[in-house]
């Protein structure tokens, strides 16, 4: 079944998925739909890590590289500008998800970085397992705490943020 989204909708929730099922949200906004047509593709599996334009900053990349962290250590942050689609490419990964309303303002909104932090453990919100090959997206309002480490899992994550710019 496909969803669609008016233009100017405000949404308000978070999405996980596998990439295989990319095509479900192309009606969701051209550069989201891009961005997971990337990801499908694999185009993005081999880049080193760091920055990688796609679009100017209308879409771009960050590949990251790392151990998870301890649930205790996570910091919940929340974008105004961008989306992201984060998406697992090797390892597996804790993300905690609430709507920022449930939250409390520990760092300010920085325009420059598009990010605010938000104060409160993981049992604030859900938490979703996700594995290699899966993505989330977290729209502008989705707070959200990435990279915590399963338990028993020790391996390192190899994953990709996708920016897009919110149309």
């Amino acid at each position: 079944m496909k969803s669609s989204v008016t233009a100017g909708a405000k949404i308000n929730f978070m999405i996980l998925d596998t990439i295989k099922n990319w095509r479900l949200y192309e009606t969701f906004g051209a550069r989201l739909a891009q961005g997971l047509q990337l990801l499908h593709g694999g185009q993005l599996t081999k880049l080193p890590p760091g920055k990688h334009p796609i679009d100017g900053e209308l879409l771009f990349a960050n590949i990251q590289e790392y151990a998870g962290i301890a649930p205790k250590k996570g910091r919940w942050e929340a974008h105004h500008k961008y989306i992201d689609i984060q998406c697992v490419l090797q390892g597996s990964e804790i993300m905690g998800y609430t709507p920022v309303e449930n939250l409390k303002v520990e760092n300010r909104y920085s325009a420059a970085k598009d990010v605010a932090f938000y104060k409160g453990g993981v049992e604030l919100g859900t938490r979703l397992v996700v594995e290699a090959g899966m993505f989330t997206i977290f729209y502008p309002g989705d707070a959200h705490m990435p990279m915590l480490r399963p338990p028993k899992y020790a391996g390192r994550v190899k994953k990709v943020v996708l920016k897009v710019l919110a149309e």
